[in-house]
């Protein structure tokens, strides 16, 4: 029989992380998942954030497609699928409590991180394409590792020459492609 003692809460916090994703755009996976830790073992956190961050995703993905920066896309996504092994495999040879700390601490950066002025980056098409890759794989580290491929990518996107409607379409198309990657490969 499967302890389901984190069914309830889990479900206020999946509740919770929707309304903020719906609010900002984004965050619902790193949420979750700094939540879930109270309950589940971070392997298996990684895994039931990725698998219901997918399910809220199929809406969007074919309409943010459409929309989406794909000479960027063909940069950033090859960059966050090579990370994410990486990622993966560290969190696969890192003990329990270990692992806990990295995921909160990668979550607490990468929200602070979000808040730094836009106006320190000049923004060009050609800085556009030259940090995606960098972007990318950061994201790609910090979605296998803690569910908070997030911060990355959006500091980076908030830093482009991207409209707020495009960035906005990059990152759904992004992480889509991420999460499907990422929970097949767990």
């Amino acid at each position: 029989m499967t302890d389901v003692h984190w069914l309830l809460p889990g479900t206020l916090l999946a509740l919770l992380a929707g309304g903020i994703r719906g609010y900002t755009g984004f965050g619902f996976a790193m949420t979750l998942a700094l939540g879930l830790l109270w309950f589940l073992p971070p392997l298996q956190v990684i895994v039931v954030v990725l698998m219901l961050d997918i399910l809220g995703a199929l809406g969007l993905a074919r309409r943010a497609w459409k929309a989406a920066e794909k000479t960027l896309l063909a940069r950033l996504v090859p960059a966050m699928l090579g990370m994410s092994l990486l990622g993966t495999l560290v969190m696969a040879s890192l003990p329990y409590h270990v692992a806990k700390l990295l995921i909160a601490g990668l979550c607490l950066v990468g929200a602070v991180a979000t808040f730094l002025p836009s106006g320190l980056i000049s923004r060009s098409r050609r800085r556009d394409r030259i940090m995606a890759v960098p972007a990318g794989a950061a994201s790609g580290l910090a979605m296998a590792v803690a569910s908070a491929g997030g911060p990355p990518l959006m500091l980076y996107l908030m830093h482009t020459t991207l409209g707020a409607a495009q960035a906005r379409a990059t990152a759904i198309v992004f992480f889509y492609s991420g999460q499907q990657y990422s929970t097949f490969r767990l």
